[in-house]
Parts: structure tokens; sequence; C-alpha cells
């Protein structure tokens, strides 16, 4: 039975070479004055669309820190109120903490616009 497995498998690879030869000689590397390669985009195409991209990309970070600091910061919120409820259950400075990397978090998309647009950068 491995015998027959061995073989067919020999044989599969045989015929997936040749078909594979049969295409690589139809192509002609040196010629391609009447291709239609890569749609006729040049490097200044892809390059707009990368930055496309790339401010999208941004964009979305920017929305996400935003909606994760406001989040952390309401959480933080609750367990400030929660530990002045019961202070000798909770320490409140890790609340503390959050509380205030939440608000870096949720100004990080305002500060980064503030300097694009004053500095330029």
């Amino acid at each position: 039975m491995r015998q027959l497995y061995l073989k067919s498998m020999v044989t599969i690879s045989v015929a997936f070479m040749s078909a594979l030869d049969a295409i690589a000689s139809t192509i002609k590397v040196d010629d391609f004055r009447n291709t239609n390669g890569a749609s006729g985009k040049d490097i200044t195409n892809v390059m707009q669309k990368q930055t496309a991209t790339l401010q999208t990309t941004m964009e979305l970070i920017f929305m996400v820190c935003t909606v994760g600091g406001v989040v952390m910061a309401a959480i933080c919120m609750f367990v400030l109120w929660k530990a002045s409820k019961d202070p000798d259950r909770e320490k409140p400075m890790s609340a503390v903490v959050g509380f205030f990397v939440g608000g870096g978090l949720t100004i990080i998309g305002l500060m980064v616009g503030l300097f694009a647009n004053t500095l330029a950068v």
C-alpha cells in the first residue's frame, strides 16, 4: 500500500512539474512591449495608495486610543466612587493612576492634531 502511495505522489509531482514547464516556456522575459503588466501602475500610484492606507490606519489608531481612554477613565471613576463608599475594602491609588492613563489616551488624538497643524510636522 505504501509503494502505491509513493508511486502516485511521484506521478503527480512529475505531472505538475511538466505543466509548470509548459507554462513557463510560453512566457518571454525579455519582451513586455504589448503587455498590461501591473495595469499600467507606476511607483507614484503605489505610494499614493500607501499614503492613504497609512492615513486611515493612523486615524483608526487615534479613534481606538480615544475610545479606550474614555472607557478606562469611566471605569476608574467608578472604582474611585466605590472606594469612597468603602475605604477599608479597596485602595484608590490604582484607580487614580488608571484615570490619568485614560486621560492621556484620550488626549493623544488632540495632541497629535495640534502638533501637526501648529508645528507642521
